[in-house]
Formats: C-alpha cells, structure tokens, sequence
C-alpha cells in the first residue's frame, strides 16, 4: 500500500472537487489522474499499481490506509469530493460536512456526522 507521503510526492488531491492531479512529470504535471473502471469507479496508476481514486483520498487526507472497504456515502462512486466523505463496513466515517447525510443507498443509514 502507498504512503501518504508517497502519493503527495505524485498526486495532489483538490479536496473540493475529489480530483487528482500528477504534481510531477513532465508531460503529465497538472493533468487530472485517473481512468473511469466498467464499476463506475475512479481508478489512477500510482507507482505501478492501480488503485480507486477514494481509497487514495482517504489516504491523502488520514495518513493511514482504510482499515477494510470503503465506499461512498452518497452511493456515487465518481464523486470523491471530501464533503460527501466515505465509510468502512467498520462505520468509521471520513470527513463529512457537520450536517444530516441523508442516502438514497440502503447499504448506508441516514447519519448526523461532525467534521474532522
């Protein structure tokens, strides 16, 4: 698994947007990373291994590796944006805006959550 350290030495994180960006390279510097995978998902090749776009934010903004799977409140697997946030199948939440998440994804409950 990368470290955070690592992936801010390659990809820049717009936490607004959930957009990566290559912060290094010569051809690719402030290009947007990544590809869209057949599971609507956003997938970015980071040192010779593809990793999902949220498990990277998740790492770019905790320092740690999420601890088992992590998916999207919001159910929407193109939005990595840090104020929708994700959650593990452990309840661990991420950075989620002080407010009432309400989901349309019944794998999710409905959740009152404090920022990080």
């Amino acid at each position: 698994m990368i470290s955070q350290s690592q992936l801010k030495q390659v990809l820049f994180y717009h936490k607004e947007t959930g957009v990566f960006t290559w912060v290094s390279g010569r051809k690719m510097k402030g290009k947007i990373a990544g590809t869209l995978t057949s599971y609507g998902y956003i997938q970015i090749r980071v040192i010779g291994r593809l990793y999902l776009a949220h498990r990277l934010a998740w790492i770019y903004e905790t320092g740690t590796a999420p601890n088992n799977e992590i998916d999207h409140i919001d159910g929407d697997g193109l939005n990595n944006n840090q104020p929708v946030g994700f959650m593990t199948n452990k309840g661990d939440l991420f950075i989620v805006a002080t407010e009432v998440v309400v989901t349309k994804n019944p794998r999710v409950p409905n959740t009152t959550v404090l920022t990080h």
